[in-house]
């Protein structure tokens, strides 16, 4: 039996793009007769359980069949490692975009290789390119994160307290504050940085 796997990376994708519609097609015309679909996964993810489901129903002589090899995974290794599991238990593989098609002749084995390959190498560029906007970003000045919060405040109620009662405990400061031992902590290290700024 002939079994398709389609992943797309994001929900959007898998309720309103095409990209879920021409993995379908695809896979339909190529003679899959069941489907298994993971949404709002990406392809590094170990989370894909209907990847799982898959697996667990496969038996000798199915074929696995996917669109395209990165719909499959981006990881050689365990790309790899999945196809191999494949061929031990007498499953074959199948993907449509690359042409590739596992048996046991060095063709086949080669093309695989490659292919995934240069499906590793993509993903790496793309999280390159991603670090490297990131930091012309931050050069630039813009700031990545959670905002700082603003402890004006709660510093000026800190002090207070601790002038009051000097030998009140942490967690008792943090009651007073209203606020976790955490954000205590926040906002003595905020007081700090402002007694430090010239």
């Amino acid at each position: 039996m002939k079994i398709g796997y389609i992943r797309v990376s994001t929900v959007k994708q898998a309720t309103q793009g095409t990209s879920l519609e021409t993995q379908e097609e695809a896979l339909k015309a190529a003679g899959c007769e069941r489907l298994y679909i993971d949404r709002g996964k990406s392809g590094a993810s170990v989370d894909r359980p209907e990847l799982t489901r898959m697996r667990s129903s496969l038996r000798e002589g199915d074929e696995v069949v996917v669109s395209k090899l990165d719909r499959f995974g981006r990881n050689l290794r365990d790309t790899l490692a999945l196809i191999d599991e494949f061929t031990q238990a007498g499953v074959g593989f199948s993907s449509l975009a690359e042409g590739i098609k596992t048996d046991n002749s060095p063709t086949g084995k080669l093309m695989l290789n490659v292919f995934a390959s240069f499906a590793e190498f993509e993903r790496d560029r793309i999280a390159e390119r991603t670090a490297e906007g990131i930091e012309k970003a931050k050069q630039a000045g813009k700031k990545f994160g959670r905002p700082e919060a603003d402890h004006t405040e709660q510093i000026q109620k800190l002090s207070e307290i601790e002038f009051k009662y000097p030998r009140m405990t942490v967690s008792e400061k943090a009651k007073q504050l209203d606020v976790s031992v955490a954000t205590y902590h926040r906002i003595r290290r905020a007081r700090e940085a402002l007694a430090l700024t010239p």
